[in-house]
Formats: structure tokens, C-alpha cells, sequence
């Protein structure tokens, strides 16, 4: 077989263990499944000279070799190690498998265009080691319009290791909002959500995903809560559509009946606790400091509090839990 016919790919640490497949689809995306495994069946793709099956466990060093007629575009660059420069990334904690961001209000974590995604794959282009098919991505979801804490992986095995903790339930997850009304006292929401995909709103049915939430009051001023919520699952708009289903909207918050705030709703991601089992147990993380977006409302509703005093107060909240 010609040789000259074949572009040849070294596999990195990162790709070790994957399968040969989608190591593949990351250079021919446009290809369907099917034209892809008929590929593999004519010997077109190959490791270290031999024909493989798809399913084929890809080791770090292995030749990947791809017949040249098959890649529709270059194929993806391999990054080389120096250093990366991020001036608008607010990075919170970085060792060689993950990377936690505060993220701002308004910002898109996924996708290729103006997204948080984007601009931390930029900053790490030139940081990672050489892989075929891995690519840092976010490692759980955040709303566009929701701030604070998210983590990004740097490494396969931190992408593995943190999302078997999240299936685990190893961590605990802290947001921060303003909601209506005075909530006196902690309180426990256990509901169904279901999603409408068209009109993108949930809603709480008799039937649905469980939901469970823990909203406990931090301070209150006026008729508004500043609530610290602790939630133990992950569904769609969950905070928001339990607060307004129990009477407690976040302020702001048109699309779920909230009152009216010049500064849209205030959702912030505060903290991710691991407990005892994850991976993470042994490393501090920071909490994502309060936004500017926030102070301005904090001022209207608690005048005589500063941002950085509300942050004491809701760190030694924290310590009670």
C-alpha cells in the first residue's frame, strides 16, 4: 500500500485509551457514521501501519494514519508547549487537569463563536500537550445569564474524573440569588420539571425530572431576599422556576414573573464543595467573587452593606453548613 497516500498523526496522553473512531471524527466531521465504519472496513484508516476496527483502544505514541482523500479539510493543529496569554479570563484555579473560571453575566459558555469555550481554548492552545482528539471544553453547564464559578477540563483523565464525581453527586453546589419577598426560614423544594424546548421554559408538573433545591436566607431587605441555595441536582432553569413556583421569584427575572430589576436577575454559581470520594477532595477552591453587576443592586436593597462585608457574612453562612 502506498504510503505517500496516507497522512500520518501521532497520538499525545490525551488521547490514550480512546477509541480509534472518535479520535477520527474529530478530522472528518462531515463524513456520516456509516461512510465512516466502510472506511475502516476497507483499510483507509490504520494504526501503525494495520488495518483497525473502530472500536480499537488508540495508546499514546500509536501512528494514526488516514487515507489523504478522506479529510475534506487540515487536519486539526497540534499544539506545541510555551506559554498562553488570557487578559479576559477570570481564572480562579488552574493545575494540569482542570481550570476554574469566573464566569460574567452575558456570556455564552459553549460554542465557536463569542463563547467562554472559545476563549479558553485560545488561552490553552499552546499550553497542552500534543492530541489528536481531545479538546478542553466546560465540564458542567452554566446559563448565559447566570455568573460565577465553572470548570473547564485540561486533560482526559480530569474530563473523566470530574464528571464521575458530578454522576456521583461528590459535589455540593452553592449559587447566590436575590429572590422576592422575605423567606424567613430554610427551605426545601422537591418538584417535578418539565422542559418546553420550543418556548425554552420549564415548568414544575406532577409529573417531570425530580428537582431538589435548598434555599437558605442570607439577608433580607425590603421585600427581597438575598438567599444562599444549595441544589442537588442539575435540571434546565432549575433555580428559577422552583423560586417563582414557590412564590419567590429572583428579582428581575421577567420570563418567570419576577419583579422589575434594571440589572436583569442576579444568578450567581458561588462554590462546588467535593466530598469525601471525589478526586477533588484534597484541593481548596476558591468561591467566584460577587460580580459588578451585583453591586449596584446590592446597594438599593442593603445600602449600609458592602460588597465585600456581604461576602464575609455568606463565607461564615458557608461554614455552618
Amino acid at each position: 500500500m502506498n504510503n505517500e497516500k496516507y497522512a500520518s498523526f501521532t497520538a499525545g496522553s490525551n488521547d490514550k485509551g480512546r477509541r480509534a473512531d472518535r479520535i477520527i471524527r474529530q478530522f472528518i466531521p462531515e463524513r456520516s457514521l456509516g461512510g465512516l465504519y466502510k472506511a475502516f472496513r476497507k483499510g483507509l484508516i490504520r494504526v501503525n501501519g494495520r488495518k483497525i476496527s473502530p472500536d480499537c483502544k488508540i495508546q499514546e505514541g500509536d501512528s494514526l494514519e488516514i487515507y489523504r482523500a478522506l479529510l475534506d479539510e487540515k487536519a486539526p493543529s497540534v499544539s506545541k508547549d510555551s506559554a498562553g496569554n488570557a487578559p479576559s479570563l477570570n481564572i480562579l484555579y488552574e493545575d494540569d487537569d482542570l481550570l476554574a473560571l469566573s464566569k460574567p453575566a452575558g456570556i455564552l459558555v459553549h460554542g465557536s463563536g463569542n463563547s467562554l469555550e472559545k476563549d479558553v481554548r485560545n488561552y490553552l492552545k499552546d499550553k497542552l500537550p500534543p492530541s489528536l482528539g481531545f479538546k478542553p471544553g466546560p465540564l458542567h453547564r452554566l446559563d448565559r445569564n447566570t455568573s460565577g464559578l465553572i470548570f473547564f477540563s485540561k486533560s482526559l483523565e480530569g474530563a473523566r474524573r470530574f464528571s464521575e464525581d458530578l454522576r456521583k453527586g461528590c459535589f455540593k453546589k452553592y449559587y447566590l440569588a436575590l429572590i422576592d419577598g422575605k423567606l424567613k426560614n430554610k427551605a426545601v423544594w422537591v418538584d417535578n420539571l418539565q422542559r418546553d424546548g420550543e418556548k425554552k421554559v420549564s415548568s414544575v408538573e406532577k409529573e417531570g425530572e425530580r428537582a431538589r433545591s435548598t434555599f437558605y436566607p442570607v439577608k433580607t431587605g425590603g421585600d427581597k431576599t438575598l438567599a444562599l441555595i444549595l441544589i442537588e441536582t442539575g435540571r434546565t432553569h432549575q433555580i428559577r422556576v422552583q423560586a417563582s413556583h414557590h412564590g419567590h421569584p429572583l428579582c428581575g427575572d421577567r420570563k418567570y414573573g419576577g419583579s422589575p430589576l434594571k440589572e436583569g436577575y442576579l444568578l450567581h454559581s458561588l462554590k462546588m464543595v467535593p466530598q469525601k470520594g471525589s478526586f477533588l477532595a484534597e484541593r481548596d477552591y476558591p468561591e467566584a467573587p460577587l460580580p459588578r453587576n451585583w453591586e449596584n443592586a446590592i446597594k438599593k436593597v442593603f445600602p449600609s452593606v458592602t460588597p465585600g462585608l456581604l461576602m464575609k457574612e455568606i463565607n461564615g453562612f458557608l461554614e455552618d453548613q
